[in-house]
């Protein structure tokens, strides 16, 4: 392979894992895909039956794994709601795992969470026992109908929702028949979820933003681990790690993330979900090492598909040659710089902004200090 091949395969490849992180981060999936699938749990079925759950507030998918895995994210992604909300919520009756003392066919567990007496299959002694009493919506403690609210469950409708006036017990709203299910314990949690997954391709499935859990690649983790203050400048840190042969500073306000399937790629950005409707932006840094060795011309450009070029330029930063390229897109209203940095003919660095045009002066500058921090060891 030619210095030219080699080049223009890693620019594929940086060009992939950038829309790949658009893609994940905030560009919009199959909108009437997930509309279909929003706050439901997959079934990856031309796998081996992975199950994912979609976050509906988000629109990511969250791989469920083990039982004790998939209960501990159920848990996290939870929201509270009052024991007073939950009721106007159907209850669904299924087969629950788990002592059930009085053998009425609800486990002691879900019979706690409903405040009904676990040792007496007919808590008010009315006749009709308690899970009877509860599949036709009526008060197993006492003698009026429940009151169901069906819009109000159409809003819940995908969530995990906890009762933060008992002890956290978690449900599930199934957006299939509007009733929510008792996740009670881990091994509960994953039979439900298993029984009300429903089928995906691999192809669809690849349309669903996917949530990463990997610690090492979380905000917080990278701040704590791998940047130092920066002097006299309250609003600035500096990214290091010892794997890596460069600094870099940045807005503390930007949030930093580092791909877990590419670990040589950082991720910097201001938004919140969506770069282009909140009119913000994201940085990519790319690190790349190269063999044999090649020059800076190399990742010169062209043309892009959808943009029109602005201008490109040979530069030097911090006594290091640089190329930059700047291009316009006139669909989503956004701007996209790319700026190399040759430490040697081996070694570069690359640093990439997309960009709302609306706040082009205020994002030119930010790049631009986020380039002449840039340090090599």
């Amino acid at each position: 392979m030619n210095k030219q091949n080699t080049i223009n395969l890693l620019y594929v490849i940086c060009f992939f894992v950038l829309s790949y992180f658009y893609y994940t981060s905030f560009a919009e999936a199959d909108i009437s895909l997930l509309s279909r699938v929003r706050g439901k749990i997959l079934l990856q079925v031309e796998k081996n039956g992975e199950a994912w759950y979609v976050d509906p507030l988000f629109d990511e998918r969250y791989y469920l794994g083990r039982p004790n895995d998939a209960f501990k994210i159920m848990k996290e992604l939870g929201e509270g709601i009052t024991n007073k909300d939950l009721s106007k919520i159907p209850v669904a009756i299924t087969k629950y795992q788990g002592l059930d003392s009085d053998n009425d066919g609800l486990s002691d567990a879900i019979e706690n969470s409903l405040k009904t007496d676990k040792y007496k299959a007919d808590s008010d002694g009315d006749g009709y026992d308690d899970k009877t009493e509860i599949l036709n919506n009526y008060n197993p403690s006492g003698s009026n109908k429940i009151t169901i609210d069906i819009n109000f469950t159409k809003k819940q409708l995908g969530k995990i929702l906890l009762q933060v006036e008992n002890n956290g017990e978690a449900w599930y709203v199934n957006p299939a028949d509007q009733k929510r299910f008792f996740l009670g314990n881990p091994a509960n949690a994953f039979y439900i979820m298993k029984n009300l997954g429903v089928g995906i391709t691999n192809n669809n499935l690849a349309q669903i933003p996917e949530h990463y859990l990997d610690l090492k690649t979380n905000n917080d983790y990278i701040v704590n681990n791998n940047t130092t203050p920066v002097p006299n400048n309250d609003d600035k840190i500096k990214y290091l790690d010892p794997k890596y042969p460069f600094s870099f500073e940045y807005l503390k306000k930007y949030s930093i993330k580092k791909s877990s399937d590419f670990d040589y790629v950082i991720f910097l950005g201001d938004y919140d979900q969506n770069l282009f409707k909140e009119k913000k932006s994201f940085i990519t840094i790319m690190y790349q090492k190269i063999e044999p060795s090649i020059v800076l011309e190399a990742y010169k450009t062209s043309s892009k598909t959808g943009a029109k070029k602005i201008y490109d330029k040979y530069s030097i930063i911090n006594s290091k040659e640089a190329y930059s390229e700047e291009y316009q897109f006139i669909e989503n209203n956004s701007y996209e710089i790319t700026t190399t940095i040759k430490n040697n003919t081996n070694e570069f660095l690359q640093i990439q902004m997309a960009a709302s045009t609306d706040s082009k002066s205020l994002y030119d500058k930010i790049y631009s200090d986020v380039i002449n921090s840039v340090k090599f060891k």
